[in-house]
């Protein structure tokens, strides 16, 4: 089976319950973030029983204006000025502290998310955006296909639909690839797995191999990994 199907079915362990494993200080650092991009102290507090990794001012994706249909809707991004920090995590830990944190960061108006992938072969990249909007994360990357023509203002959309039909929580997502899983499952899955095909054909071309496939993963994950090559 491909690697990149392979990972949603580590995003399973996400399931389990997850004990903190660092303590909870702000290291001298932190204070510096805090201040300078008026960032939560406790929610800090609470990703440092995690990790330890230093932050950097996030960036998004150095290509984001690429993944554009339009530059004025990127612009207009721009001004809502979403500030954040990104650290360095190994795919295991990416994976725990999102799942335990998402929730408390949202409710104080952050999203927590991995924005680069890299599959266990070196760390993974954590993002924490200062928004409530969590089609920002797709735009602060320029989350794109555009080698099928798709482009960060059409996946917007199409996730956007889904969203309201089935609710979204967006785990991880980057230049070309957005991983969510849906909350409600779709009425006709079947169906839907056909749309997900139609949408971006990487993940069944180079994923799943055929649409039954497809769907059996999507049932037993709840998970949607779309990527474009």
């Amino acid at each position: 089976m491909n690697r990149k199907i392979l990972r949603v079915l580590i995003f399973m362990t996400m399931l389990a319950p997850i004990v903190g494993c660092g303590q909870s200080n702000l290291l001298d650092m932190d204070k510096k973030w805090i201040k300078e991009l008026n960032l939560d102290s406790e929610l800090i507090k609470e990703l440092r029983k995690y990790t330890d990794s230093s932050f950097r001012v996030a960036s998004g994706n150095i290509d984001a204006e690429l993944g554009y249909k339009d530059a004025m809707n990127y612009k207009k991004f721009l001004e809502k000025n979403v500030i954040g920090v990104s650290f360095d995590a190994t795919e295991d830990m990416a994976f725990k502290l999102i799942s335990n944190l998402r929730e408390k960061f949202r409710e104080k108006g952050y999203f927590i998310y991995i924005s680069e992938m890299n599959s266990g072969y070196s760390p993974e990249e954590v993002t924490i955006l200062k928004t409530n909007d969590k089609f920002d994360l797709l735009r602060f990357e320029g989350t794109n296909g555009v080698n099928y023509d798709i482009y960060t203002e059409d996946i917007i959309a199409r996730l956007t639909d889904w969203d309201k039909k089935f609710g979204l929580d967006i785990f991880a997502t980057g230049f070309d690839a957005v991983q969510t899983y849906y909350i409600n499952r779709p009425p006709d899955l079947e169906e839907f797995t056909k749309e997900l095909y139609e949408f971006c054909p990487d993940i069944v071309d180079q994923g799943a191999g055929t649409l039954d496939e497809l769907k059996l993963v999507v049932a037993r994950t709840k998970q949607i990994y779309l990527w474009w090559d």
